[in-house]
């Protein structure tokens, strides 16, 4: 019988090339991944603006027309508590810091404030772009004395 030397292995060639392959594949799924994370942090802290916007609003009906009065940042308003989930607001904002209701401070009337965020001024700006005019010094969402804050009313 002829035996031959068969080996039933991968060169060294072979298996560089696929753990470059895997590397690459890799880099691209992480750096996907770092894209959508930023982007679903900007989701939820609109998505919480828009629902305490509508908690705040429907908290005047019963009080005659009046928004709640301001608190500490962190505390959720007196009389909102029926309209706004304490948890929600009391917890650190998707974007670091924590929620401010502010009445007539700043010069306008009512706002939802973050105070200590973490974002960059950069996202933040982006933030902007997707519930306003992306400039944070004017229209409804802006930096007042180192808030951001979402105009209610001016």
């Amino acid at each position: 019988m002829d035996e031959r030397n068969i080996n039933h292995g991968f060169t060294l060639a072979e298996i560089m090339i696929v753990v470059t392959l895997l590397a690459i594949l890799s880099s691209i799924a992480i750096s996907t991944f770092g894209d959508n994370r930023i982007f679903t942090r900007r989701v939820a802290f609109t998505t919480s603006l828009k629902v305490f916007e509508r908690g705040f609003h429907a908290a005047r009906i019963p009080n005659a027309g009046d928004f709640p009065p301001d608190s500490a940042p962190g505390v959720l308003p007196p009389r909102a508590h029926w309209f706004i989930d304490r948890t929600s607001w009391e917890s650190p904002t998707s974007v670091g810091g924590q929620w401010d209701w502010i009445r007539q401070e700043y010069g306008i009337e009512a706002g939802i404030g973050v105070i200590g965020a973490t974002a960059s001024q950069e996202e933040m700006t982006e933030i902007d772009q997707l519930i306003d005019d992306g400039n944070l010094n004017s229209g409804f969402f802006q930096r007042l004395s180192g808030h951001y804050v979402y105009i209610l009313v001016q």
